[in-house]
């Protein structure tokens, strides 16, 4: 479905870009379980950023995501920093992807998810909603088995 306002239009139900998910209760975004993620649906990744949107122009990236301090910003790459803001209200994650890459491979997730480093293999970190940590947790106990 779309509609039109002011020569701007707005998908209700898009296939690509970015998708929000905003349960309806009266708390804050973070304790909502409100979030936000990409959707790589046939090159829309310049939905969301410019870019160029072709699998064959790879380049390296630096992505930064401004948040607000209860929410986790999750990207391709490696986090080389968090900064807060002066008033402690927002936090910039810094990403570095230094290998060429396609930006319809960019992705990303906000949220306020709980961050779970495997335990066994300290290179691989889980995240999700906090309540799903117990079955996170579960579900991932055995993962190192398999390498």
């Amino acid at each position: 479905m779309e509609h039109r306002s002011s020569g701007t239009r707005i998908f209700l139900k898009p296939k690509g870009g970015l998708l929000f998910v905003v349960p309806s209760v009266e708390r804050s975004m973070a304790e909502r379980g409100a979030r936000v993620f990409s959707c790589g649906y046939q090159n829309s990744t310049r939905f969301w950023f410019p870019c160029v949107d072709s699998y064959s122009e790879l380049c390296r990236w630096k992505l930064e995501f401004t948040v607000d301090a209860a929410m986790v910003a999750i990207s391709n790459g490696d986090l080389v920093e968090t900064v807060y803001t002066h008033d402690m209200r927002k936090k910039t994650f810094h990403y570095m992807l230094p290998i060429p890459t396609a930006a319809s491979n960019i992705s990303l997730a906000i949220g306020p998810f709980e961050i779970l480093v495997d335990p066994y293999m300290h290179e691989v970190t889980h995240f999700c909603l906090p309540q799903l940590l117990p079955l996170l947790k579960d579900t991932t106990s055995d993962l190192h088995k398999v390498f």
